[in-house]
């Protein structure tokens, strides 16, 4: 009887062993980063994770709060003796974000190296031009939302840890206009 109680426990010390072992090598899911440029204009902290917790490729959402900087245009026309005139002026502000989008992570299932590519849109708390150029400014009142795509190398180690990511970012701009933007953040997956 000692020998089979000895026995089973050995054989259930190994079978423990062997699912720590498997669940430390699995893929962390979820990242939270800090990313400078990219949807939340200025800076943004972002949380990002796959729709399948099973791998770190595939279908997946971010969501993030950040702030940016932008231009509130002021305009006045006034008539002076049958002549027409138009006076614009900026002031530069502060504003909340809240960048939203999917993404696709594409890549070698057991390679930490993957690539992002994702659309998505920003929301931003005050109506302003962003990523917009000078020749629409005066034309547009601005507006409240961006849209973006994302082309990002994402470095995540698959037993979680620190992680890192850079990339490319084409933006339509709120009066319409399209902007190439760069992006990069640190993280943590767990």
């Amino acid at each position: 009887m000692k020998k089979v109680l000895l026995i089973l426990s050995l054989c259930l010390c190994f079978l423990l062993n062997l699912n720590a072992q498997e669940q430390s090598s699995k893929f962390k899911g979820k990242m939270v980063y800090a990313e400078v440029g990219g949807p939340g204009v200025l800076f943004s902290l972002n949380f990002d994770s796959r729709f399948s917790s099973a791998s770190n490729l595939g279908l997946g959402y971010r969501v993030g709060l950040g702030f940016g900087l932008g231009d509130e245009w002021e305009y006045s026309y006034y008539n002076n003796g049958g002549k027409e005139y138009y006076r614009s002026s900026t002031k530069t502000t502060s504003y909340i974000t809240i960048p939203l989008g999917l993404n696709y992570v594409l890549g070698k299932p057991n390679s930490p190296h993957t690539f992002e590519v994702g659309i998505g849109a920003t929301i931003l708390t005050k109506k302003l031009h962003v990523f917009t150029s000078d020749n629409w400014a005066g034309k547009s009142e601005g507006g409240n939302f961006i849209g973006h795509a994302t082309f990002m190398y994402r470095r995540q180690p698959l037993d979680g840890g620190f992680t890192w990511r850079a990339g490319l970012m084409p933006v339509l701009g709120t009066s319409g206009d399209i902007e190439l933007g760069i992006a990069a953040g640190i993280g943590y997956i767990f």
